[in-house]
This record gives C-alpha cells, sequence and structure tokens, in this order.
C-alpha cells in the first residue's frame, strides 16, 4: 500500500516537472524576438549554403581529382608515343645512314671501274691511232705507187704541197702524153703556183700560154684574173684593167668576175 502511494506520489511529480518545463518553453519562446528570429534565420541559411559549398568543393574536388587522372594518362602517352617516334626516327636515320653507305661503297667501286676502262680506252685509242697511222703511210704509199705522174702531181697541188707538185708539174709540160684539158690544168697550176711565191713573171707567162692555147678551157677565168693581179703587182696597171674588163665580158656569172669588179674598183 505504501509503494503504491510512493508510486503515485512520483508520477505527480514527473507531471508536475514537465508541466514546468513546457510553461518555461513557452514562456521563453514568448520572449524571443524579431532581431533573434532574423539571426536564426540567417545561421540556417548560412549553415545550407555552407553544406552546398561543401557539396560543390566535394564534386570540384573529384572533377580535379579526375582531371589529374587524365592529364596523367595523356602525359603518360604523350611520353610513351615521343619516346616511340625518338626511337623510330633512330632506327630510321641508322637505316639511311647504312643505305648512304652501301650507295657509296658502290660508287667507289664503279668510280674505280669507269677509271679502269678510261685506261682501257685511251690504251685502246692510242693503239688503234698506231694502227691506223701504220695503215695510212700503207695506203699512202700503195696509193703513190699506183699513181700515174699526172695524178700524182695533181694530188700534191690539191694537197697544197707545192714544192713536190712544182717540179712535177714542170716535168710533164715535156710528157708528150699530156695534152689538151689536163696540159691547161698543168698550165694553170703552175700559174698559181708561181704567183703564191711571188713569182709573177712567171706567173704571167704559165696564165699567157693557158688563155692563147686554150681559150675555151674552165680554167681560164680563174687564169685571167690571176693575170691580172700579176700585172698589178708589177705595176702593169692600164693591163690589170684591161684583164678584169675581160673577165667581166666574157665570164660575167663567175665568182672571178665578181672578184675582179672589187679589184677593178680599187683600181679606179
Amino acid at each position: 500500500m505504501l509503494q503504491n502511494k510512493s508510486k503515485l506520489s512520483k508520477d505527480k511529480i514527473n507531471n508536475i516537472i514537465c508541466l514546468c518545463l513546457f510553461l518555461a518553453t513557452l514562456l521563453i519562446s514568448g520572449c524571443t524576438t524579431e532581431a533573434d528570429i532574423k539571426r536564426d534565420q540567417m545561421i540556417k541559411s548560412l549553415s545550407i549554403q555552407m553544406v552546398q559549398n561543401q557539396r560543390l568543393s566535394s564534386d570540384t574536388t573529384l572533377q580535379l581529382h579526375d582531371i589529374k587522372q587524365r592529364l596523367g594518362m595523356l602525359t603518360g602517352e604523350v611520353e610513351e608515343r615521343g619516346h616511340q617516334i625518338s626511337v623510330d626516327q633512330g632506327n630510321k636515320t641508322k637505316e639511311f645512314q647504312g643505305q648512304l653507305d652501301i650507295l657509296k661503297t658502290q660508287i667507289d667501286e664503279q668510280s674505280r671501274e669507269i677509271a679502269t676502262l678510261q685506261n682501257v680506252v685511251s690504251e685502246q685509242k692510242e693503239y688503234l691511232s698506231k694502227v691506223l697511222s701504220s695503215l695510212s703511210s700503207l695506203n699512202k704509199t700503195a696509193t703513190d705507187n699506183s699513181l700515174s705522174p699526172y695524178d700524182k702531181a695533181m694530188n700534191d697541188y690539191k694537197n697544197k704541197q707545192y714544192a713536190k707538185a712544182g717540179p712535177a708539174l714542170l716535168a710533164l709540160l715535156s710528157d708528150k702524153s699530156v695534152t689538151g684539158k689536163r696540159l691547161a690544168r698543168v698550165y694553170h697550176n703552175l700559174g698559181m703556183i708561181a704567183y703564191s711565191d711571188g713569182k709573177f713573171e712567171n706567173a704571167k707567162t704559165y696564165f699567157s700560154k693557158l688563155i692563147t692555147q686554150f681559150p675555151k678551157v674552165s680554167y681560164n677565168a680563174n687564169g685571167l684574173l690571176f693575170l691580172a693581179r700579176s700585172f698589178q703587182k708589177t705595176s702593169q696597171e692600164n693591163e690589170a684593167k684591161q684583164t678584169y674588163n675581160m673577165i667581166i665580158e666574157q665570164y660575167p656569172k663567175t665568182d672571178s668576175a665578181k672578184s675582179a669588179q672589187a679589184d677593178l674598183k680599187k683600181l679606179k
């Protein structure tokens, strides 16, 4: 019985305490000012912003971490790619250098071969030159031996070997087998040799015989031209003029006529 009463008293006391606390809370709440309310709202707002900033900071940190990881991966790839490129370039350079060395060796070998061939060609040319010279001498000897005195004399004159041709041509004047146009050619060539040697009187004699004895041969136009020049060389200008005019009249379309006109102008 006493225990029940004690228990009841405690319950009442607890109820009374709770009631007091409730009343105190009401009193405190009733005493809160408007400034306190604003401050509390500001604190709540700042708290919310702080939480949001913390979340943003956390997200940003995660993004930065992710970016760093990607940058790290890219840096690694770039370094690896650069290393590979460097290795490839080194290999290509070595390969290229090897090819250059091979080409240089081949060029050196070819240069030696060319030099050898040039020596061989030079020797062959020298040998061929000697052979041809020998053949030419043999052929010339054989030809000279097979030519008639007339042909040999004309061949020497053609090759401007006047020292040999002159005596041979003089000998032909007494050769009774040399007649007609062939004899006219002998007089013409003797006159040309005399003129080239400065023996103008002899030249006049040979050219005069050519023109008087063989008036229709083709050598006469040139013979008259050098006859006129021989007159001019011996100061016989009147005879020279007459002879030049004769060439112009009788052989107007020849080169000798053109030369005669030029020489005649110099005399006037």
